[in-house]
Protein backbone atom coordinates (compact mmCIF):
# COMPACT_ATOMS: atom_id res chain seq x y z
CA UNK A 1 0.00 0.00 0.00
CA UNK A 2 1.25 3.33 -0.99
CA UNK A 3 0.35 6.59 -1.41
CA UNK A 4 2.01 7.89 -5.40
CA UNK A 5 0.72 11.02 -5.34
CA UNK A 6 -1.41 14.32 -3.91
CA UNK A 7 -2.20 16.31 -6.05
CA UNK A 8 -5.01 19.08 -7.25
CA UNK A 9 -7.55 17.19 -5.06
CA UNK A 10 -6.97 13.83 -6.24
CA UNK A 11 -4.92 10.88 -3.92
CA UNK A 12 -3.21 8.24 -6.38
CA UNK A 13 -2.32 5.10 -4.05
CA UNK A 14 -0.96 1.46 -5.77
CA UNK A 15 -1.37 -1.78 -4.09
CA UNK A 16 -1.15 -5.62 -5.08
CA UNK A 17 -4.46 -5.16 -6.73
CA UNK A 18 -3.75 -1.77 -8.63
CA UNK A 19 -3.71 1.62 -8.53
CA UNK A 20 -6.92 3.80 -7.12
CA UNK A 21 -8.07 7.53 -7.75
CA UNK A 22 -9.68 9.09 -4.32
CA UNK A 23 -11.08 12.49 -4.77
CA UNK A 24 -10.25 15.15 -1.54
CA UNK A 25 -13.73 17.04 -0.67
CA UNK A 26 -14.04 18.97 2.50
CA UNK A 27 -10.47 16.81 3.90
CA UNK A 28 -12.65 13.77 3.25
CA UNK A 29 -11.09 11.27 0.80
CA UNK A 30 -12.98 8.57 -1.14
CA UNK A 31 -11.84 5.64 -3.29
CA UNK A 32 -14.15 3.48 -5.06
CA UNK A 33 -14.11 0.18 -7.05
CA UNK A 34 -16.94 -1.34 -9.36
CA UNK A 35 -17.00 -4.61 -10.33
CA UNK A 36 -18.97 -6.60 -13.18
CA UNK A 37 -20.81 -9.66 -12.30
CA UNK A 38 -20.66 -9.83 -8.74
CA UNK A 39 -22.95 -9.24 -5.86
CA UNK A 40 -21.51 -7.61 -3.11
CA UNK A 41 -22.84 -6.23 0.06
CA UNK A 42 -21.95 -5.07 3.94
CA UNK A 43 -21.24 -8.85 5.04
CA UNK A 44 -19.58 -9.86 2.11
CA UNK A 45 -16.90 -7.27 0.11
CA UNK A 46 -13.88 -8.11 2.46
CA UNK A 47 -14.18 -11.81 1.27
CA UNK A 48 -15.10 -11.31 -2.26
CA UNK A 49 -12.36 -8.82 -2.78
CA UNK A 50 -10.29 -10.94 -0.72
CA UNK A 51 -7.04 -10.03 1.97
CA UNK A 52 -4.64 -9.23 -0.40
CA UNK A 53 -6.83 -6.27 -1.73
CA UNK A 54 -5.85 -2.22 -1.11
CA UNK A 55 -9.37 -1.59 -0.08
CA UNK A 56 -9.46 -4.80 2.64
CA UNK A 57 -5.70 -3.65 3.97
CA UNK A 58 -6.55 -0.49 3.92
CA UNK A 59 -10.43 -0.57 6.14
CA UNK A 60 -8.59 -3.35 8.16
CA UNK A 61 -5.27 -0.92 8.89
CA UNK A 62 -7.55 2.18 9.50
CA UNK A 63 -9.34 -0.20 11.76
CA UNK A 64 -6.25 -1.04 13.88
CA UNK A 65 -5.20 2.19 13.77
CA UNK A 66 -8.51 3.14 15.65
CA UNK A 67 -9.39 6.09 12.91
CA UNK A 68 -12.26 6.75 11.13
CA UNK A 69 -13.58 5.25 7.98
CA UNK A 70 -16.82 4.93 6.31
CA UNK A 71 -17.65 1.91 3.83
CA UNK A 72 -19.87 2.30 1.28
CA UNK A 73 -21.46 -0.77 -0.52
CA UNK A 74 -24.00 -1.37 -3.25
CA UNK A 75 -24.61 -4.49 -5.55
CA UNK A 76 -21.06 -3.98 -7.60
CA UNK A 77 -19.87 -0.86 -5.49
CA UNK A 78 -17.75 -0.20 -2.81
CA UNK A 79 -16.32 3.11 -1.65
CA UNK A 80 -14.30 3.79 1.19
CA UNK A 81 -14.05 7.24 2.76
CA UNK A 82 -11.90 9.13 5.49
CA UNK A 83 -10.04 11.93 6.55
CA UNK A 84 -6.89 13.03 4.23
CA UNK A 85 -4.87 13.38 7.67
CA UNK A 86 -5.85 9.91 9.19
CA UNK A 87 -5.01 8.51 5.27
CA UNK A 88 -1.55 10.50 6.02
CA UNK A 89 -0.75 9.53 8.77
CA UNK A 90 -1.27 5.72 8.83
CA UNK A 91 0.43 5.16 4.97
CA UNK A 92 3.34 6.65 6.04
Amino acid sequence: MKIEKIEDGVVLMSGNSGDYTGFIENGNVSFSVIYDDVELDNDNWEEVLGDDHLFVKLFNYMIQQRKKIDVEVFEDYVMLSMGVDDLLNVIK
